[in-house]
């Protein structure tokens, strides 16, 4: 029996993970809806005035009476449409609009009819009518009125008599059940289901994309890997000081590994879409990751207008490759050797003006082909390709891109912009590293695909 492939699951079971994964990261959103309805429901409970109920009943005798439990099927349908008919009669307009004229109510006719009840006493000719009220006494003398106003009614229209008044109303002396737990009870989950409902409506039109497999369909590339976000921070030298995402780079670099065995590729360059999407540090750590093996790499930071790679080894230089592309030094004079061991880096200074034109002339080209031979691998940051269309035209210098997406933190146009403009270079993607997959993250989706269960790397390493 061929094995369930976790990564791949039916689209439904992914869908109620989305809802769950909604709800955790929403929370915040569902408490501030919620709250305030709650709070609500809990006012309306406590400081809900009394209201009594007030009753009457007429009887209608043979021959045009009923009997509503009749066991005839033709005589209980009949029974059924006059005791219906009795109850439009009692609450038509024109009898409620003469009780509200009457009594000077203060209330809608509409409010009148939802207020009377007209229904049949079970095994009798009875009918009872009730009305409620907050006033006991006006609720039995508007029962009493609207029940006189019905027999008049009854005997013009439908020529009968035999309707009486059995039981007259009088006033209630006990307020009914306020019943404030189902009250609270109701209202906690009516908030409840509002805050979800505006959880799930704020998601949709402001949803980035979290399903693997949506990523692999738009970027038409394979996930290599996934890392986890635990608060990740940084030492002195910037170094991430967090194991399971060291392990997250050496299951990507052994994907990669496998990935580049027949096309032989070298060179490397780290993309993304927006900022803040974690690609400087995915390509530092990825750099020192394979240098680790004891192969020799290189890493370029080619994010001018915003250039951090050199933070993450907490080093300070004076010239970087701008100074090279703009024909200042020398390829030697701007290589930092041995940062880490078999690892160097050219690091570079932010420049706000012609940048793109840096990169479109000869000279990266120079100093890739300069430098290829010299390395194992090269790896290349680059600047968001939202930001800037840098990385598209470094790509054409690249065996492959390796491609940065947030988790949960970029749109899907985005997305689709991004893959447009690498389309129109005829760059090749090798793969996919999802970054920063949180807590919720690791119960959606099935990250658990590639090893990556939340609770186990908290209770290994902690």
């Amino acid at each position: 029996m061929e094995e369930k492939d976790y990564f791949y699951e039916d689209d439904n079971d992914l869908d109620f993970m989305d809802l769950i994964y909604t709800l955790l990261k929403r929370w915040k959103l569902i408490l501030i809806v919620s709250i305030p309805i709650f709070m609500l429901g809990i006012f309306f409970a406590f400081t809900r005035p009394d209201i009594y109920k007030a009753e009457m009943k007429l009887i209608v005798s043979s021959e045009r009476g009923f009997n509503i439990n009749s066991v005839d099927g033709g005589e209980l349908t009949a029974n059924q449409k006059l005791a219906t008919t009795y109850s439009e009669i009692a609450k038509s307009n024109t009898i409620l609009k003469n009780v509200i004229k009457k009594y000077d109510l203060d209330v809608s006719l509409k409010q009148l009819q939802n207020s009377v009840t007209i229904s049949p006493v079970k095994d009798t000719e009875l009918l009872q009518l009730t009305y409620q009220n907050s006033d006991p006494a006006l609720a039995a003398a508007i029962i009493n009125e609207i029940g006189n106003e019905f027999i008049l009614k009854v005997r013009s229209v439908m020529n009968f008599q035999n309707i009486k008044i059995v039981e007259v109303a009088e006033i209630p002396r006990e307020a009914l059940p306020k019943k404030r737990s189902m009250i609270i009870i109701v209202s906690f989950i009516s908030s409840i289901f509002i805050g979800c409902s505006v959880a799930f409506i704020f998601d949709l039109f402001f949803s980035k994309l979290k399903k693997p497999k949506d990523m692999e369909k738009i970027l038409k590339a394979s996930i290599l890997g996934a890392i986890p976000d635990f608060n990740l921070s940084l030492n002195e030298k910037g170094e991430i000081e967090i194991e399971q995402t060291n392990e997250a780079l050496r299951v990507i670099r052994t994907n990669l590994h496998f990935l580049n065995r027949k096309n032989k590729g070298r060179i490397f360059l780290i993309a993304s879409s927006v900022p803040k999407e974690g690609k400087t540090t995915v390509a530092s750590n990825y750099a020192k990751s394979i240098a680790i093996t004891g192969k020799k790499v290189l890493l370029i930071d080619c994010d001018i207008r915003r250039p951090r790679a050199h933070e993450s080894f907490g080093i300070s230089f004076d010239k970087g490759l701008e100074s090279f592309l703009s024909g200042e030094k020398m390829i030697e004079e701007i290589v930092l050797k041995n940062i880490e061991n078999n690892l160097d880096i050219i690091p570079t200074r932010n420049l706000t003006n012609n940048i793109t034109e840096l990169f479109l002339g000869d000279r990266i080209k120079v100093l890739l082909e300069s430098l290829k031979d010299n390395y194992n691998t090269i790896v290349i940051d680059t600047p968001p390709l939202i930001v800037a269309s840098d990385a598209a035209i470094l790509s054409e210098y690249c065996d492959g891109i390796i491609y940065v997406i947030g988790y949960d933190q970029v749109s899907k146009k985005e997305l689709e912009f991004s893959k447009s403009i690498l389309d129109n270079a005829n760059a090749n993607i090798y793969g996919v590293i999802v970054n920063r997959i949180n807590k919720h993250g690791f119960l959606y989706g099935n990250y658990r695909y590639y090893n990556y269960n939340y609770s186990y790397y908290k209770d290994y390493y902690n």
